[in-house]
Formats: C-alpha cells, sequence, structure tokens
C-alpha cells in the first residue's frame, strides 16, 4: 500500500508515553514498510521523491537539526530519486567502518 509517514526525530522531545522514544525501531519491525532517514536536503529531497513513488509505506525521519541546514541540490532537477537500498558512502576507508545517520552523520564527521 503506498503511504508516506513524515516525522521529526530529537532528543528530547518527548515521543508518547516513551518521552524521548526514537520510533524507527517499532516500523523497522513492521514487515514492508521502508524507514528513509536524510542527513542532508539532497538526501531529502532525493529520497522523498523516490518515497513518493514507492508501492510500499515509507516512513521519513527528519532529524529537526536538519530544518535549518542548507545544500546543493542538483541545477535544474527537483524530481531526481535516490534508490532505496543503498547506504551513502560518505568518507572511504579502510581501516574503521563508522555507521551513522540523520544528524549524526555531521556529529561523526566532526574534526574530518
Amino acid at each position: 500500500m503506498p503511504f508516506v509517514m513524515r516525522s521529526k526525530v530529537s532528543l528530547g522531545t518527548g515521543y508518547g508515553s516513551q518521552h524521548s522514544l526514537e520510533p524507527a525501531g517499532l516500523y523497522a519491525t513492521s514487515p514492508g514498510f521502508r524507514l528513509v532517514a536524510p542527513s542532508s536536503p539532497h538526501d531529502y529531497v532525493g529520497l522523498l521523491n523516490s518515497a513518493v513513488r514507492c508501492e510500499d509505506p515509507v516512513y521519513i525521519m527528519e532529524h529537526v537539526e536538519l530544518y535549518k541546514t542548507e545544500g546543493p541540490l542538483p541545477a535544474g532537477d527537483l524530481d531526481y530519486c535516490i534508490p532505496f537500498g543503498k547506504a551513502k558512502i560518505v568518507r572511504p576507508g579502510s581501516t574503521l567502518t563508522v555507521i551513522s545517520y540523520l544528524w549524526s552523520l555531521h556529529l561523526s564527521r566532526e574534526g574530518d
């Protein structure tokens, strides 16, 4: 069933009875749901476009810190899609793998 749900994510904002529960775990264990976690304006537009075209339900996590960010978008093409199912490699390496998403990606790159 095509369905797109957007939800803000942030520490200490109180999501229901579990206070600061981040609801991704609930949807990650629901069969058929797709979760997307953009970390930039470019990612957000591309993933939102893919979500709208998807035949499955999609949960888009939006970290509130990202609402304040600016970033490049492809010139003249706001209909581009980022395919689901493949992680973005921000900085390749061979010694250590750091996995992050949403605003934490920016925190993990501090000191880069």
